[in-house]
């Protein structure tokens, strides 16, 4: 999880480059896998994204789409889907707060993607891509979906060498 400072009236945030992962989060596996840890393994459902292109697929991203065009944001995500059914993915589809909240609920938040538009016109959206993911796929939280992999055989991957948090601390500093 990475958190982003709050800013008082008047300040302005810009999104983190390392909000979005490296080079080597975009070879990780794009369906459930394991994490050989120390202590056993860790199951993941990463944040779908497009299969080769690795897109994100989620609804922050189909709002900053939405802000150009509702249109738009609905063939991508259609073609993204049909994209993850061809490549045997079943989607993590990720819902954010900032997904039904608009620009008059929090301005100091306008920095996010999607945020400068109005409630009812992300709430109108998300309502258009939850009928379009109901047509698909039956919708259940991430919990159940972990439940039903778990016992299935799924690809393990060694977990990656982590920096002391104090060294990461630092650099977030700079």
């Amino acid at each position: 999880m990475y958190c982003t400072p709050v800013c008082s009236a008047g300040e302005s945030a810009t999104l983190p480059a390392t909000l979005y992962g490296d080079l080597r989060a975009g070879l990780r596996p794009t369906g459930p896998h394991r994490w050989r840890l120390p202590g056993g393994t860790l199951l993941e459902i990463p944040v779908t994204t497009w299969p080769v292109l690795k897109l994100p697929l989620h609804m922050s991203y189909l709002h900053a789409l939405g802000a150009r065009s509702d249109a738009l944001a609905l063939h991508y995500l259609r073609l993204g889907l049909t994209l993850c059914r061809r490549a045997g993915i079943q989607p993590s589809f990720l819902l954010h707060p900032t997904d039904f909240l608009g620009a008059e609920d929090a301005p100091a938040l306008g920095f996010f993607p999607g945020m400068q538009r109005s409630a009812a016109s992300k709430l109108a959206l998300v309502e258009r891509v939850l009928d379009e993911l109901r047509a698909r796929y039956a919708i259940g939280p991430v919990g159940e979906h972990a439940r039903r992999v778990e016992g299935t055989a799924l690809q393990t991957v060694s977990a990656p060498a982590l920096a002391p948090a104090t060294d990461r601390r630092q650099e977030a500093d700079q």
